[in-house]
This record gives structure tokens, sequence and C-alpha cells, in this order.
């Protein structure tokens, strides 16, 4: 690392380390510190660099993707000296953050010897669960199961990390074995629907992409058909095609429709939006009959979900049929 102050010798050493840096097939990063002194560093294997600040995926899965900021940089510049030596009760927590920049800047092997250096340790502050009180601005509460709140493990993050690296590098039972190790033997908990609801879903992406991998389309389809009509991605469409014939397919698409079953809610239902006028805010009430449908498609009863309905709007089977035929997963499998 080199700090300039003059601009001849400046691009003298710049020159020279574009130079070392295209011998070695390397890249050269550039950052620009506030008191405008400007600082180089080669960064080894780095080919393409991400934009600082803007999220990129590795594949179509949403639940592998990356956001490298400039303080992931600053870290590695900072703390670099950590990625060779053991964690203990004075860095543990800088180790983490290290290997956590070290992967979001697609530094994966260097991450992976770190994940499985926390995941392997038998330290207290990386065996211990922490518990995080209410996030509630203004809650005072002392007791650690408040609306918010949640549980945390070093060993689940690198777990997790773990699964994500063994995906991309297509080894995908050690993936399994280590998002296994993350969801169950070294759990977080959220008790909120909101950090519920994410950890789920990304869970259940993790184990799609992992079992994609293995080839084990009866698992993917089992995980991910239940919430299909609500959410359908490309990993279940390949799975039903995989394992079935396109003649099946049709048969049991056919057949979910003809067997439909539809009850109508005898009581209203009703929703709420406000707007401004000039008076000030108005809440608008819509009133509308629901209902409840069920069908039953390769093995699985799945309740579809309701569609938005207009003020005084009743919902009928012939609705639901054709909310079916719209579906995502509906139209991707007869394509």
């Amino acid at each position: 690392m080199f700090k300039i102050c003059q601009t001849s010798l400046l691009s003298l050493i710049v020159f020279f380390i574009l130079q070392t840096a295209q011998a070695q097939n390397d890249t050269l990063i550039v950052v620009e510190e506030p008191d405008t002194i400007v600082w180089y560093k080669v960064v080894l294997n780095l080919n393409d660099p991400p934009v600082l600040g803007k999220s990129f995926w590795k594949d179509n899965s949403s639940c592998i993707y990356r956001t490298p900021e400039k303080k992931d940089w600053k870290a590695i510049k900072r703390n670099r000296s950590l990625i060779k030596i053991q964690p203990n009760e004075r860095n543990y927590q800088k180790y983490f953050r290290l290997a956590s920049s070290l992967w979001e800047c697609e530094k994966s092997e260097m991450a992976e010897n770190m994940f499985l250096t926390i995941f392997n340790s038998k330290d207290n502050f990386y065996t211990a669960t922490y518990h995080h009180n209410s996030d509630i601005p203004g809650d005072t509460s002392t007791n650690s199961y408040g609306y918010g709140s949640y549980t945390s493990n070093y060993k689940h993050k690198a777990a997790i990390y773990l699964s994500k690296i063994y995906i991309e590098k297509q080894q995908f039972k050690k993936a399994l074995y280590y998002l296994d190790e993350g969801v169950h033997t070294y759990r977080e908990v959220y008790t909120c629907g909101t950090g519920y609801a994410i950890q789920k879903n990304e869970f259940d992406c993790l184990y799609a992409k992992t079992y994609q991998g293995l080839k084990e389309y009866d698992k993917i389809i089992e995980l991910l058909l239940p919430d299909s009509f609500e959410y359908t991605n490309e990993i279940l469409i390949e799975a039903i095609k995989n394992k079935y014939t396109s003649k099946e397919i049709d048969q049991e698409l056919s057949n979910a429709e003809q067997k439909m079953e539809f009850v109508a809610d005898t009581s209203p239902s009703y929703s709420y939006s406000t707007r401004l006028t000039k008076q000030g805010e108005i809440t608008d009430t819509t009133t509308y009959y629901a209902g409840s449908t069920k069908i039953v498609v390769f093995g699985k009863e799945i309740m579809l979900p309701v569609p938005t309905l207009e003020n005084g709007e009743r919902l009928t089977k012939e609705r639901m049929v054709e909310e079916y035929r719209k579906s995502v997963l509906y139209t991707k499998l007869k394509e």
C-alpha cells in the first residue's frame, strides 16, 4: 500500500502498480479518503469487483446475493491481519465481521476458512446463544421475548454462510450439511412475524437450491408446492417438469380444476384505506364477500389465495377457476 502526495510520483507509482496488476491478472482498487489523500491497493484474484452499495445475484435465487459496501473494503483493509490467526475474546466479533465482508466482496475462499474456524470453535463466545430485546423505539422491557426480540448465534450465521458458499461451489452435500446445522442445531429464533417470514423464505430458498443440485425433485415439490400459488419460482417448475411428463402435468392440472372445492363466505369482510384530502384524512371501507378454495394437485392439498375484490363483490367459483388458470404455476407448467 502506498500513500501518495505528489502528482509526478503518483503517476509513476500508479503506472508501476497497474503493470504489476495486469501481469498478475489482479484488480486495482482505488479508494478516496475524506482528507483527499489517495490510497492504492492491489487486491489479488478479484476479477470484476462489484459496485459498492449495489446488490447483485450470483444466480436467479433471491437467497444468494451480495451487497458490498465501502465499510466492507475498509474492514478488509483494517483487519486483514486476522485472516491467519485464531479468534479470541478480544477479536471474535471483528473476526466474524471480516469473514462476512470477505464474502460480500467475493473473497469466498478466505471467508470459507474463517467461517469453518467459527463453526468448529468450542469457545463460549461462538457457541453461546445471544438474546436481543425488542427493537420497538422506547421499549424499556428487560424480558428477552417481547415483540421484535430474537436470538442470535455465531455458529448459525457461519453455517448459513457456508451453505451458500458450497451451493456456489456446487458441493451440494456439504451445503445441505451446514444448512441443516444452521437451521436445526444452532437455531436463531424470531418472535415477530416479519423476522420469522424473512428467515423462513431464506431457508426454503437455500434448501430448494441444495435439493436442485442433488436432483431431489420430490423434496423440492414437498417444500415449495404448498405456497406455489402465492410465490412460484423456477426451481419448483423445473422439479415438476423433471418428475412428471407433459401429459401427466396436464392431467394433474385438469383434475385439480375439475375437483376444485369452493365455499363462499356468508359474512362480509372489510378492508380499509386512507387518503388525504383538503379536509384531512378520509378512511374508505371496502365491503366484500370472500370464500375458501381448495385443490389437490401433485398429491398436495392447497388452499388458493383470495384475489383482490371490489366493494360489494362476491367471490365465486368461476372467478377462482379464472384465477387458477392465470396463476404463474399453471401458466409456466403449460408452456
